[in-house]
């Protein structure tokens, strides 16, 4: 996200040192960005900044697409901009109502494309971020994804029992 705050080409310096720093000095190996960050320029900067530790990190993307088409479309931008061939993780962003999971899941959603991608090995596994406890399990226990992104915080889940359900179903499913 940090990224999308150079909008300018010119800026794409101050990324590629960004980027440096982040993984040569801080040994960062995750990286995780979106179309949505800065209207694709974080993925945009990020993508010619990582270029030259692309093999030494772990790379995760997202898409808002719920369909087959625009997920497929979006999956190919976010290569492109990233330059890359593949993504370590690309996940279904925000995940939040009933009608989402449905469409993701029905016919000509947007999981028949991450099922191509990752036979094709243009992913290498299949997850999701949700605010959502109800659709973050509904999700899990499609048997269909590898991870699951989901907020859990010690006073939450301890005292609220915010969580629970999706941990309880995470580790029932090996997500």
């Amino acid at each position: 996200v940090a990224l999308a705050n150079y909008p300018d080409p010119k800026d794409q310096v101050i990324a590629n040192e960004a980027v440096r720093h982040a993984v040569e000095d801080l040994q960062i190996g995750y990286f995780d960005v979106a179309p949505e960050y800065g209207d694709g320029v974080a993925q945009s900067r990020l993508g010619p900044a990582l270029k030259p530790y692309r093999k030494n990190v772990f790379l995760a993307a997202k898409t808002m697409y719920r369909d087959s088409v625009g997920s497929a479309s979006d999956l190919d931008n976010t290569l492109k901009a990233l330059q890359t061939d593949h993504l370590d993780l690309y996940q279904f962003h925000s995940i939040s109502t009933k009608q989402d999971v449905a469409e993701i899941l029905g016919k000509n959603g947007a999981m028949e494309t991450f099922q191509q991608a990752k036979k094709d090995g243009r992913i290498k596994a299949i997850g999701f971020s949700a605010h959502s406890e109800p659709m973050a399990v509904r999700m899990i226990e499609s048997g269909l994804v590898d991870t699951c992104m989901f907020p859990i915080n010690f006073v939450s889940y301890k005292y609220g029992g915010v969580g629970e359900k999706v941990l309880d179903a995470a580790i029932k499913n090996n997500v």
